[in-house]
């Protein structure tokens, strides 16, 4: 579980991006070949999410897997950004957590969940608690600390739609499920992490004709 968006550590020979500068989203496509989804893809995220109102039900079976269709999604990772990536209606949040899970034969999905400024958030704090000092190369928070059920809200409604990695190369092929309930942070809470990442946040995208989906987990 990562503090940062590039949760997995680049390779010593991957080239160097960031979200500001020369080398920000604007540019990604221009730092590699492998990266040219990040500006030639047409199904991109994030995205501004507007409902339209089909719903699929998508299940869950036991803590960290996710099961959609005959597929079935293990938790890899999970890991924060701040500003929100996903935008409602044109709405931004100050922070979002991106639950990865990944099948057996490499299929990704992702669990987006966006938070309000507001209450403290006790189920944060195992891992906040471990925040580095600054920011740097992805910090491993351990999992044993925290407790996934708290920190998920009560009902499973979500957004979905097809798109792809936030970060580079961008890869694309991710079945997204953002949740509609929304979890709370204090601005505490939230500044400690602004205070190591100012942001970590990859504009939104053109949805490219999409769909987004109004389903169900449960």
């Amino acid at each position: 579980m990562a503090a940062q968006s590039p949760a997995p550590a680049h390779p010593a020979h991957a080239p160097h991006w960031s979200y500001d500068g020369a080398e920000d989203p604007a540019h990604w496509a221009a730092l590699s070949p492998d990266f040219a989804l990040c500006g030639a893809g047409h199904q991109q995220s994030p995205v501004d999410i507007v409902n339209n109102g089909h719903t699929i039900q998508v299940d869950t079976v036991g803590s960290g897997v996710l099961v959609i269709g005959r597929d079935r999604y293990v938790l890899q990772q999970f890991h924060f950004h701040t500003p929100s990536e996903h935008t409602v209606d044109g709405r931004s949040y100050p922070l979002e957590a991106h639950f990865v899970h990944k099948t057996a034969d490499g299929k990704l999905a992702v669990v987006g969940l966006l938070f309000e400024e507001g209450a403290d958030n006790p189920a944060l704090n195992p891992c906040w608690s471990r925040l580095p000092k600054s920011a740097g190369p992805p910090v491993d928070l351990g999992r044993g600390g925290l407790d996934l059920r708290n920190v998920l809200p009560g009902r499973h409604d979500v957004y979905r739609y097809a798109g792809s990695l936030t970060t580079p190369p961008c890869s694309e092929g991710v079945d997204w499920l953002v949740l509609k309930q929304h979890a709370t942070a204090s601005t505490a809470q939230i500044e400690a992490f602004r205070s190591i990442v100012p942001h970590d946040n990859r504009p939104t995208q053109p949805l490219a004709g999409r769909a987004v989906h109004s389903d169900v987990i449960h």
